[in-house]
C-alpha cells in the first residue's frame, strides 16, 4: 500500500518506476484499475501516449539493460507480447463485470491461472468494503479482486490510496504492507497544498446539514467579492448510493424552493456554538441590518433555482 494524498503528483511516478521495476523481474503484464472512468483515461494518457505533455516515460522509445521495449496497451491477455509492457487499463466495475460475466474475447478470471500479473489498484478505499463488514464470502469488488490477485501465487498487486478508512479491520489489513505514507497532512505541511479549513458540525436532520453548507457557502462568495475576489464556491453533497443521492437531491431541492427566513434566524440559534456560523450571521448583520435573514433567502433562491442545477 501507498497510502500518498491526491493531487502530490507523486503517486503516478512510483506506478511507472514499480511497472519498470516489476519488467525487470520478469513481470510483463499489467492490470491497472481504478474507481473513477475520468482518472482512468488520464492514467492511460499518462502511459501510453507519448504526444502527451504529461506522458510518464521521457522517450517514445524505452531501454532496459540494452533492450528496447514499447508499451502495449491490451484488451485481453491473448493481445500480450512477449518483449513489451502490456497493460489492461479498465475500472473496478468494469473488473468485476468480466469476472462474473464471462464472454468471448475477454479476459476471465480462468485466463489469469498460470500468468504472472502485476495488478496496480488505484483509489483503492472502495475496494475495503468487504473487509469492513467482515463478510469476505459474500460476491464483491473486493472478493473478486482477491480471486484474480490469487489466481497465481508469483501475482503483485501494488495498491495506492489517499484515504485509509478509520475502521478496524482496514487499519488491520494494511498494518505491516503500507510501503510509504505521505498523506494530506504531510503534503499540506510541506507547502504543496491548499491550506484546508474544516468545520465539523452534526445534525440528524440532512436539511440542516444541506442549510449550513449552503450558508458558509454563501458568506464565502460574499465575502470574497467585498474584497474585490472573483469567487464562486462548489458545494459537493456526497451520498453512499445512487438511491440516497436521488433522494437527498429532491429534499435539497425542496428545501431551497420552500426556504424562509424563519428558516434561517432558527438555523443561526441552534449553531449559536460553532465559530465558523457565528462569524457568517455576524458579517451578514453588519452588511445586511437586522433583516438580514429575508436578503439571504432571497440570494440563495436566486443563486440555486433548480433549473441552475
Amino acid at each position: 500500500m501507498f497510502n500518498m494524498a491526491t493531487g502530490s503528483g507523486n503517486k503516478t511516478m512510483i506506478m511507472a518506476a514499480l511497472i519498470l521495476d516489476c519488467y525487470k523481474k520478469g513481470y510483463n503484464n499489467f492490470i491497472f484499475f481504478v474507481n473513477s472512468a475520468v482518472i482512468l483515461e488520464k492514467t492511460k494518457i499518462n502511459f501510453a501516449d507519448p504526444k502527451s505533455s504529461k506522458y510518464l516515460y521521457s522517450d517514445e522509445i524505452i531501454i532496459i539493460d540494452s533492450k528496447r521495449f514499447d508499451i502495449n496497451i491490451i484488451n485481453n491477455l491473448v493481445e500480450s507480447k512477449e518483449n513489451a509492457i502490456n497493460i489492461y487499463f479498465s475500472t473496478i466495475q468494469g473488473l468485476f463485470f468480466l469476472f462474473t460475466n464471462e464472454r468471448e474475447n475477454s479476459i476471465t478470471l480462468d485466463d489469469l491461472k498460470g500468468k504472472k500479473l502485476v495488478f496496480l489498484a488505484d483509489e483503492v478505499h472502495h475496494l475495503n468494503a468487504s473487509t469492513k463488514a467482515e463478510k469476505e464470502d459474500e460476491l464483491s469488488w473486493e472478493t473478486i479482486i482477491k480471486q484474480a490477485y490469487n489466481s497465481n501465487p508469483k501475482n503483485l498487486m501494488y495498491e495506492f490510496s489517499a484515504t485509509i478508512l478509520k475502521d478496524k479491520n482496514v487499519l488491520e489489513k494494511y498494518r505491516d504492507i503500507i510501503v510509504f505514507k505521505y498523506d494530506l497532512k504531510k503534503f499540506c505541511n510541506a507547502g504543496y497544498s491548499k491550506r484546508i479549513l474544516l468545520s465539523k458540525y452534526e445534525n440528524r436532520d440532512i436539511k440542516i446539514r444541506f442549510l449550513g453548507a449552503v450558508l458558509l457557502s454563501l458568506y464565502r462568495e460574499i465575502l470574497a467579492n467585498d474584497n474585490k475576489i472573483s469567487l464562486k464556491p462548489v458545494i459537493l453533497f456526497k451520498s453512499e448510493t445512487i438511491k440516497d443521492s436521488q433522494s437527498n437531491k429532491a429534499k435539497f431541492e425542496s428545501l431551497i424552493e420552500n426556504l424562509t427566513s424563519k428558516d434561517i434566524e432558527e438555523f443561526y440559534l441552534l449553531s449559536h456554538n460553532n465559530a465558523l456560523f457565528l462569524q457568517s450571521k455576524e458579517y451578514f448583520t453588519k452588511k445586511f441590518g437586522n433583516s438580514f435573514a429575508k436578503t439571504i433567502v432571497n440570494l440563495i433562491k436566486t443563486s440555486l433555482k433548480k433549473k441552475l442545477f
